[in-house]
Protein backbone atom coordinates (compact mmCIF):
# COMPACT_ATOMS: atom_id res chain seq x y z
CA UNK A 1 0.00 0.00 0.00
CA UNK A 2 1.16 3.50 -0.84
CA UNK A 3 1.41 5.78 2.20
CA UNK A 4 1.69 9.56 2.54
CA UNK A 5 3.07 11.54 5.47
CA UNK A 6 1.75 15.05 6.07
CA UNK A 7 3.96 17.08 8.40
CA UNK A 8 7.73 16.75 8.07
CA UNK A 9 8.93 17.81 11.50
CA UNK A 10 10.65 15.48 13.95
CA UNK A 11 7.67 13.15 14.37
CA UNK A 12 6.95 13.14 10.64
CA UNK A 13 10.55 12.16 9.93
CA UNK A 14 10.30 9.29 12.41
CA UNK A 15 6.99 8.14 10.93
CA UNK A 16 8.33 8.29 7.38
CA UNK A 17 11.35 6.20 8.28
CA UNK A 18 9.11 3.67 10.02
CA UNK A 19 6.92 3.31 6.93
CA UNK A 20 10.03 2.36 4.97
CA UNK A 21 10.71 -0.43 7.49
CA UNK A 22 7.27 -2.08 7.29
CA UNK A 23 6.77 -4.86 4.76
CA UNK A 24 3.90 -4.19 2.39
CA UNK A 25 4.03 -0.40 2.71
CA UNK A 26 5.71 2.11 0.42
CA UNK A 27 6.20 5.81 1.07
CA UNK A 28 4.74 7.64 -1.92
CA UNK A 29 4.81 11.30 -0.92
CA UNK A 30 5.50 13.65 2.00
CA UNK A 31 4.02 17.10 2.53
CA UNK A 32 4.81 20.14 4.64
CA UNK A 33 3.93 23.82 4.42
CA UNK A 34 7.66 24.51 4.61
CA UNK A 35 9.08 23.52 1.23
CA UNK A 36 12.60 22.96 2.54
CA UNK A 37 11.47 20.40 5.10
CA UNK A 38 9.31 18.52 2.61
CA UNK A 39 12.05 18.46 -0.02
CA UNK A 40 14.74 17.34 2.45
CA UNK A 41 12.68 14.43 3.78
CA UNK A 42 11.64 13.36 0.28
CA UNK A 43 15.25 13.31 -0.89
CA UNK A 44 16.25 11.07 2.01
CA UNK A 45 13.29 8.74 1.54
CA UNK A 46 13.31 8.71 -2.28
CA UNK A 47 9.70 9.78 -2.69
CA UNK A 48 7.61 12.70 -4.01
CA UNK A 49 7.01 15.87 -2.03
CA UNK A 50 4.57 18.77 -1.97
CA UNK A 51 3.58 21.76 0.14
CA UNK A 52 -0.13 21.00 -0.29
CA UNK A 53 -1.88 18.48 1.91
CA UNK A 54 -4.89 18.77 -0.39
CA UNK A 55 -2.78 17.31 -3.18
CA UNK A 56 -1.92 14.35 -0.95
CA UNK A 57 -5.48 13.38 -0.07
CA UNK A 58 -6.55 13.61 -3.74
CA UNK A 59 -3.88 11.17 -4.98
CA UNK A 60 -5.60 7.99 -6.11
CA UNK A 61 -2.48 5.87 -5.62
CA UNK A 62 -2.27 6.72 -1.90
CA UNK A 63 -4.21 4.33 0.32
CA UNK A 64 -3.24 5.62 3.75
CA UNK A 65 -2.19 8.93 5.28
CA UNK A 66 -0.16 9.69 8.40
CA UNK A 67 -0.94 13.11 9.91
CA UNK A 68 1.92 14.54 11.98
CA UNK A 69 1.19 18.25 11.80
CA UNK A 70 0.31 20.84 14.43
CA UNK A 71 -2.96 20.02 16.18
CA UNK A 72 -5.05 22.54 14.24
CA UNK A 73 -4.59 20.52 11.05
CA UNK A 74 -5.36 17.09 12.54
CA UNK A 75 -9.11 17.19 11.97
CA UNK A 76 -9.31 18.85 8.52
CA UNK A 77 -6.59 16.67 6.99
CA UNK A 78 -7.78 13.44 8.61
CA UNK A 79 -11.42 14.00 7.68
CA UNK A 80 -10.54 14.90 4.08
CA UNK A 81 -8.33 11.82 3.79
CA UNK A 82 -11.00 9.53 5.24
CA UNK A 83 -13.65 10.96 2.92
CA UNK A 84 -11.25 10.32 0.02
CA UNK A 85 -11.20 6.63 0.96
CA UNK A 86 -7.90 6.55 2.80
CA UNK A 87 -6.98 5.01 6.14
CA UNK A 88 -5.51 7.47 8.66
CA UNK A 89 -2.98 7.40 11.48
CA UNK A 90 -3.17 10.74 13.27
CA UNK A 91 -0.60 11.87 15.81
CA UNK A 92 -1.76 12.51 19.38
CA UNK A 93 -3.72 14.35 20.58
CA UNK A 94 -6.32 13.26 18.07
CA UNK A 95 -7.66 16.81 17.84
CA UNK A 96 -7.71 20.21 19.54
CA UNK A 97 -11.00 19.49 21.31
CA UNK A 98 -13.65 16.77 21.74
CA UNK A 99 -15.88 18.19 19.00
CA UNK A 100 -13.19 17.88 16.35
CA UNK A 101 -12.19 14.42 17.58
CA UNK A 102 -15.81 13.24 17.57
CA UNK A 103 -16.23 14.31 13.95
CA UNK A 104 -13.07 12.42 12.98
CA UNK A 105 -14.33 9.23 14.65
CA UNK A 106 -17.78 9.56 13.10
CA UNK A 107 -16.28 10.08 9.65
CA UNK A 108 -14.08 6.99 9.95
CA UNK A 109 -17.07 4.90 11.02
CA UNK A 110 -19.22 6.29 8.21
CA UNK A 111 -16.72 5.56 5.43
CA UNK A 112 -15.48 2.28 6.91
CA UNK A 113 -11.81 3.22 7.08
CA UNK A 114 -9.30 2.64 9.90
CA UNK A 115 -8.54 5.66 12.06
CA UNK A 116 -5.67 5.12 14.49
CA UNK A 117 -4.42 7.54 17.14
CA UNK A 118 -0.65 7.92 17.42
CA UNK A 119 -0.11 6.63 20.95
CA UNK A 120 3.34 5.13 20.48
CA UNK A 121 3.87 4.84 24.26
CA UNK A 122 1.69 1.72 24.17
CA UNK A 123 4.44 0.09 22.13
CA UNK A 124 7.47 0.32 24.44
CA UNK A 125 8.58 -2.98 25.95
CA UNK A 126 7.99 -1.98 29.58
CA UNK A 127 4.38 -1.03 28.86
CA UNK A 128 3.82 -4.15 26.75
CA UNK A 129 5.14 -6.27 29.64
CA UNK A 130 2.97 -4.42 32.16
CA UNK A 131 -0.13 -5.05 30.07
CA UNK A 132 0.82 -8.73 29.77
CA UNK A 133 1.07 -9.04 33.57
CA UNK A 134 -2.25 -7.26 34.13
CA UNK A 135 -3.98 -9.46 31.54
CA UNK A 136 -2.61 -12.56 33.28
CA UNK A 137 -4.07 -11.37 36.57
CA UNK A 138 -0.67 -11.09 38.26
CA UNK A 139 -1.65 -8.02 40.30
CA UNK A 140 -5.36 -8.75 40.49
CA UNK A 141 -7.98 -6.09 39.90
CA UNK A 142 -6.40 -2.67 39.47
CA UNK A 143 -7.35 -0.39 42.42
CA UNK A 144 -5.63 2.84 41.51
CA UNK A 145 -3.05 4.43 39.24
CA UNK A 146 -0.81 7.32 40.24
CA UNK A 147 1.28 9.15 37.66
CA UNK A 148 3.29 12.15 36.64
CA UNK A 149 4.55 13.32 33.30
CA UNK A 150 6.34 16.42 32.11
CA UNK A 151 9.33 18.27 30.76
CA UNK A 152 10.76 21.75 31.06
CA UNK A 153 10.19 22.96 27.54
CA UNK A 154 13.08 24.68 25.79
CA UNK A 155 14.30 28.13 24.89
CA UNK A 156 11.59 29.87 22.92
CA UNK A 157 8.98 27.24 23.78
CA UNK A 158 6.45 29.99 24.48
CA UNK A 159 6.73 31.06 20.84
CA UNK A 160 5.93 27.62 19.36
CA UNK A 161 2.55 26.34 18.17
CA UNK A 162 2.39 24.06 21.24
CA UNK A 163 1.68 27.09 23.42
CA UNK A 164 -0.68 28.84 20.97
CA UNK A 165 -4.14 27.76 22.16
CA UNK A 166 -5.78 28.42 18.77
CA UNK A 167 -3.40 25.91 17.18
CA UNK A 168 -2.87 23.41 20.03
CA UNK A 169 -6.21 23.36 21.88
CA UNK A 170 -4.51 23.10 25.27
CA UNK A 171 -1.28 22.95 27.21
CA UNK A 172 0.65 20.23 29.00
CA UNK A 173 -2.40 18.10 29.83
CA UNK A 174 -3.44 17.79 26.18
CA UNK A 175 0.15 17.53 24.93
CA UNK A 176 2.38 15.19 26.96
CA UNK A 177 -0.37 14.39 29.47
CA UNK A 178 -2.54 12.73 26.86
CA UNK A 179 -0.16 9.74 26.77
CA UNK A 180 -0.72 9.12 30.48
CA UNK A 181 -4.48 9.61 30.13
CA UNK A 182 -4.55 6.98 27.41
CA UNK A 183 -2.40 4.49 29.32
CA UNK A 184 -4.46 4.82 32.49
CA UNK A 185 -7.70 4.23 30.60
CA UNK A 186 -6.08 1.25 28.83
CA UNK A 187 -5.23 -0.35 32.17
CA UNK A 188 -8.37 0.62 34.13
CA UNK A 189 -11.18 1.08 31.63
CA UNK A 190 -13.48 4.05 31.17
CA UNK A 191 -13.73 6.82 33.74
CA UNK A 192 -17.06 8.41 34.65
CA UNK A 193 -16.04 11.52 36.58
CA UNK A 194 -13.12 13.94 36.70
CA UNK A 195 -11.92 16.80 38.84
CA UNK A 196 -8.78 18.87 38.99
CA UNK A 197 -7.06 22.16 38.39
CA UNK A 198 -4.80 23.67 35.76
CA UNK A 199 -2.42 26.60 36.24
CA UNK A 200 -0.02 28.71 34.21
CA UNK A 201 2.88 29.37 36.57
CA UNK A 202 6.09 29.84 34.57
CA UNK A 203 5.51 30.24 30.85
CA UNK A 204 3.54 33.29 29.64
CA UNK A 205 1.17 31.18 27.56
CA UNK A 206 -2.35 31.56 28.91
CA UNK A 207 -4.92 30.20 28.23
CA UNK A 208 -2.62 27.18 27.80
CA UNK A 209 -1.56 25.61 31.10
CA UNK A 210 1.95 24.61 32.14
CA UNK A 211 0.77 22.49 35.10
CA UNK A 212 -2.28 20.33 35.72
CA UNK A 213 -3.40 18.07 38.58
CA UNK A 214 -6.21 15.67 37.71
CA UNK A 215 -8.20 12.91 39.41
CA UNK A 216 -10.47 10.49 37.57
CA UNK A 217 -12.96 7.97 38.98
CA UNK A 218 -14.41 4.80 37.46
CA UNK A 219 -18.03 3.74 37.94
CA UNK A 220 -16.98 1.37 40.76
CA UNK A 221 -14.89 3.99 42.58
CA UNK A 222 -11.35 3.19 41.44
CA UNK A 223 -9.08 6.22 41.04
CA UNK A 224 -6.40 7.62 38.76
CA UNK A 225 -4.39 10.67 39.77
CA UNK A 226 -2.04 12.55 37.44
CA UNK A 227 0.27 15.56 37.50
CA UNK A 228 1.28 16.99 34.10
CA UNK A 229 3.86 19.73 33.72
CA UNK A 230 5.91 21.92 31.42
CA UNK A 231 8.00 23.00 34.42
CA UNK A 232 9.25 19.54 35.36
CA UNK A 233 13.00 19.98 35.16
CA UNK A 234 13.80 16.29 35.62
CA UNK A 235 12.08 13.14 34.43
CA UNK A 236 9.40 12.45 31.86
CA UNK A 237 6.78 9.79 32.64
CA UNK A 238 6.16 7.50 35.58
CA UNK A 239 3.05 5.45 36.40
CA UNK A 240 2.33 3.31 39.46
CA UNK A 241 -0.40 0.70 39.03
CA UNK A 242 -1.67 -0.98 42.22
CA UNK A 243 -3.95 -3.99 42.34
CA UNK A 244 -5.34 -6.50 44.83
CA UNK A 245 -2.31 -8.78 44.61
CA UNK A 246 0.59 -6.54 43.63
CA UNK A 247 1.83 -3.50 41.76
CA UNK A 248 3.63 -2.28 38.66
CA UNK A 249 5.91 0.74 38.40
CA UNK A 250 6.19 1.85 34.76
CA UNK A 251 9.33 3.97 34.47
CA UNK A 252 9.91 5.73 31.17
CA UNK A 253 12.90 7.58 32.63
CA UNK A 254 14.86 4.42 33.44
CA UNK A 255 13.15 2.38 30.71
CA UNK A 256 12.14 -0.37 33.03
CA UNK A 257 9.21 -2.06 34.79
CA UNK A 258 9.14 -3.04 38.46
CA UNK A 259 6.72 -5.85 39.33
CA UNK A 260 5.95 -6.50 42.97
CA UNK A 261 3.69 -9.00 44.72
CA UNK A 262 1.76 -8.30 47.90
CA UNK A 263 2.66 -10.37 50.97
CA UNK A 264 0.10 -9.72 53.67
CA UNK A 265 -0.16 -5.96 53.99
CA UNK A 266 3.29 -5.14 52.62
CA UNK A 267 5.32 -5.46 49.45
CA UNK A 268 7.00 -8.78 48.97
CA UNK A 269 9.36 -9.96 46.26
CA UNK A 270 10.07 -7.57 43.40
CA UNK A 271 11.14 -8.35 39.86
CA UNK A 272 12.75 -5.73 37.65
CA UNK A 273 12.44 -5.86 33.87
CA UNK A 274 15.19 -3.62 32.51
CA UNK A 275 14.90 -2.56 28.86
CA UNK A 276 17.37 0.32 28.97
CA UNK A 277 19.85 -1.38 26.63
CA UNK A 278 17.24 -2.58 24.14
CA UNK A 279 16.19 -0.43 21.15
CA UNK A 280 12.53 0.63 21.19
CA UNK A 281 11.22 0.86 17.61
CA UNK A 282 7.84 2.21 18.72
CA UNK A 283 7.16 4.12 15.52
CA UNK A 284 7.61 0.97 13.44
CA UNK A 285 5.61 -1.20 15.83
CA UNK A 286 2.72 1.24 15.78
CA UNK A 287 2.62 1.40 11.99
CA UNK A 288 2.83 -2.40 11.82
CA UNK A 289 -0.22 -2.57 14.11
CA UNK A 290 -2.08 -0.03 11.96
CA UNK A 291 -1.21 -1.94 8.78
CA UNK A 292 -2.26 -5.27 10.34
CA UNK A 293 -5.61 -3.77 11.38
CA UNK A 294 -6.17 -2.49 7.83
CA UNK A 295 -5.41 -5.90 6.34
CA UNK A 296 -7.49 -7.80 8.89
CA UNK A 297 -10.45 -5.42 8.85
CA UNK A 298 -10.37 -4.79 12.61
CA UNK A 299 -9.90 -1.94 15.04
CA UNK A 300 -6.26 -1.12 15.76
CA UNK A 301 -4.73 -0.83 19.19
CA UNK A 302 -5.44 2.79 20.18
CA UNK A 303 -8.09 3.57 17.60
CA UNK A 304 -9.83 6.85 16.95
CA UNK A 305 -12.27 6.38 19.81
CA UNK A 306 -9.38 5.89 22.22
CA UNK A 307 -7.97 9.17 21.00
CA UNK A 308 -11.35 10.84 21.44
CA UNK A 309 -11.69 9.60 25.02
CA UNK A 310 -8.26 10.93 25.96
CA UNK A 311 -9.18 14.38 24.60
CA UNK A 312 -12.49 14.24 26.49
CA UNK A 313 -10.61 13.44 29.70
CA UNK A 314 -8.33 16.46 29.26
CA UNK A 315 -11.25 18.77 28.54
CA UNK A 316 -13.15 17.49 31.57
CA UNK A 317 -10.27 18.76 33.71
CA UNK A 318 -10.29 22.12 31.93
CA UNK A 319 -14.00 22.41 32.70
CA UNK A 320 -13.55 21.27 36.31
CA UNK A 321 -10.78 23.78 36.86
CA UNK A 322 -12.97 26.63 35.61
CA UNK A 323 -16.12 25.61 37.46
CA UNK A 324 -14.63 24.26 40.67
CA UNK A 325 -16.87 21.21 40.34
CA UNK A 326 -16.40 17.60 39.29
CA UNK A 327 -17.37 16.86 35.68
CA UNK A 328 -19.23 13.78 34.48
CA UNK A 329 -17.64 11.95 31.55
CA UNK A 330 -20.53 9.55 30.97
Amino acid sequence: MQVAVVGCGGIGNARAQAVMEVKGLELAIVADIEEERARALAERMGCDWTTSWEEVVKREDVGAVIVSTSNDFHAPISIAALESGKHVLCEKPLARNPEEAQKMVETAEKVGKVLKTGFNHRHVDWVIKARELVDKGEIGKVFFIRGRTGHGGREGYDKTWFTDFKRSGGGTLLDNGVHALDLARWFMGDFVEATGFVSTLWWQIEPCEDNAFAVFRTEDGRLFGLHCSWTQWKGYLYLEIYGEEGYLHIDFDKQRLVFGKREGYRAGKEEVFDFSTIPQPTWRREIEEWWAAIQEGRKPLADGRDGLEAVRMAYAIYEASKSGRAVRLR
